[in-house]
């Protein structure tokens, strides 16, 4: 994982507090420059278009969602699917790099079993996004615009908190299509060729 862009402590005005100090790159990043970064859990990393972005972890709502739907959508998938939370997602390698980290995705299990640290987009069945305050214009506008570009064959944005309610889009003809708002994550799942066998 490679989140942290240049990361230090700093001495804080008090005698056992530290301040994080956080330096950005001046230029476009490249994929050997995003791995280099160390690894940081404290904030939430993705490049897109080469840009660092860092924002904060989302709030206990948010993680109550993505836990729900975790755990919603586990066992209904078959064996060889595997649903992941919060993981790095290459969605462009070429110069300028783009790297999200959904909320979760559904992908083959040979992924997991290979032991790699970064899904490619084109390893993406499904990626749920859940919106909250900040994310909505990037989720609907932006993330929907790269992830059909990328392939992935479904996208749904989930919430915010306290609703539960799943918008589920369709890749066809290259982008995305709205198919159905549901609360069931079973229902939405139904559209994914892979559960239909």
């Amino acid at each position: 994982m490679a989140p942290g862009a240049g990361i230090k402590a700093a001495p804080g005005p008090f005698d056992d507090r530290v301040m994080i100090s956080h330096s950005y790159p001046d230029h476009l990043l490249t994929m050997e420059e995003w791995e280099a970064i160390p690894e940081d859990t404290s904030r939430h990393y993705e490049a897109v278009d080469g840009v660092l972005h860092v924002a904060p972890h989302p709030g206990n709502p948010h993680q109550y969602l993505l836990s729900r739907l975790c755990k919603a959508i586990d066992p209904l998938l078959p064996a060889e699917l595997e649903v992941l939370p919060r993981v790095e997602m290459s969605v462009r390698v070429d110069y300028p790099i783009t790297v999200r980290c959904p909320d979760l995705v559904v992908v083959n299990r040979n992924l997991v079993d290979r032991g790699a640290q970064r899904a490619d987009a084109s390893d993406v069945l499904l990626v749920v996004e859940i919106l909250n305050a900040g994310s909505v214009s990037v989720d609907r506008v932006h993330k929907l615009h790269e992830y059909a570009e990328a392939g992935i064959p479904q996208y749904w944005i989930a919430g915010p908190y306290p609703e539960k309610t799943i918008e589920v889009y369709v890749l066809r003809d290259g982008g995305y299509e709205p198919d159905l708002v549901t609360d069931d994550p079973a229902t939405a799942l139904r559209l994914l060729p892979e559960m239909s066998h």
